[in-house]
């Protein structure tokens, strides 16, 4: 997968471009992104875990787009926004934000982190964790 981010200034401005290609380089499908897309990035994040195929962490997608996880197929399969404190003025509230993951509940699946000068978020998958574990293990089996 990757990202074009187009023409960024004058009068040939244009939304980044999301693409994906095979690995004989064939193109499977692209994807437009939002207005003011220009500056957006994409990083891998494995999302979903248990050895599911990876996705994308794409952020700075235009001033009103969250930043997104995009699957294989190209579709949205969470967004998430920068929240603040409610003492943040409007311009606080509108500074830029980076995006970043890491597996922090070390449950196999990565967590976003949004983070800039006015603070951090991070969330986390909370679907149930496609891989078995020990959760209701019983030191007393049987019936």
């Amino acid at each position: 997968m990757v990202l074009d981010r187009g023409h960024p200034r004058g009068e040939f401005t244009s939304r980044a471009m999301l693409y994906l290609y095979d690995i004989e380089g064939n193109e499977i499908y692209r994807r437009e992104q939002p207005d003011g897309s220009w500056a957006a990035a994409i990083i891998e994040i494995d999302w979903l875990g248990g050895g599911a195929p990876l996705c994308v962490l794409a952020y700075s997608r235009g001033p009103e787009a969250p930043a997104a996880i995009i699957n294989g197929e190209g579709e949205i399969l969470e967004t998430f926004h920068m929240l603040h404190t409610p003492e943040r003025t409007g311009e606080e509230r509108e500074a830029h934000f980076y995006c970043t993951r890491a597996d922090l509940w070390g449950d196999s699946r990565e967590e976003v982190i949004l983070f800039g000068s006015t603070g951090a978020c991070i969330y986390a998958n909370t679907s149930p964790h496609a891989n078995p574990t020990l959760y209701n293990n019983t030191l007393y089996p049987g019936m």
